[in-house]
């Protein structure tokens, strides 16, 4: 079973940032060592994801809140939603969350930033506890695999 990532940003700039696959130790401050030293590499002052993990993921510019469609229905296991919520107006909020619950696979889930909630959503997913992280399962299922949260068990 293969994985595919869906990478997004409405800036272009973010996105070419993004391709380059760069971080600096900061960004990766609280990634587990056995996976820095498995998927990056060190160029200088600065880590690069490893090409195989940059080889899985499309990136494309796509706004949220905006009319056209960006995925199928029941596409994804997991869609990572972080810091993009909280600029929305709770009208703008709700469409993108039915939108992005709408492309969940079965037993799939919504993952927001910290500084987000789904509180005052109407029609939000059921917020639910897996492996002491919060996460919103929209339709009812097994999750779609044991180690959604796999880097956990590296800490």
């Amino acid at each position: 079973r293969g994985v595919e990532i869906l990478a997004s940003d409405v800036s272009r700039r973010v996105l070419a940032e993004a391709r380059e696959g760069l971080y600096s130790e900061f960004a990766l401050r609280n990634t587990p060592a056995y996976y820095r030293e498995r998927y990056f590499r060190r160029e200088g002052e600065r880590f690069r994801l490893a090409p195989e993990i940059r080889a899985l993921v499309e990136f494309r510019q796509i706004n949220l809140a905006g009319p056209d469609p960006w995925a199928p229905p029941g596409r994804f296991h997991a869609v990572f939603c972080r810091n993009v919520l909280i600029y929305f107006d709770q009208a703008a909020k709700r469409r993108v969350v039915r939108r992005l619950v709408s492309a969940l696979a079965p037993g799939g889930v919504l993952i927001v930033g910290r500084s987000e909630t789904l509180l005052n959503v109407p029609d939000a997913p059921t917020a639910v506890r897996r492996n002491g992280t919060v996460v919103y399962q929209a339709i009812p299922g097994p999750p779609p695999g044991d180690t959604l949260f796999p880097w956990r068990s590296h800490d």
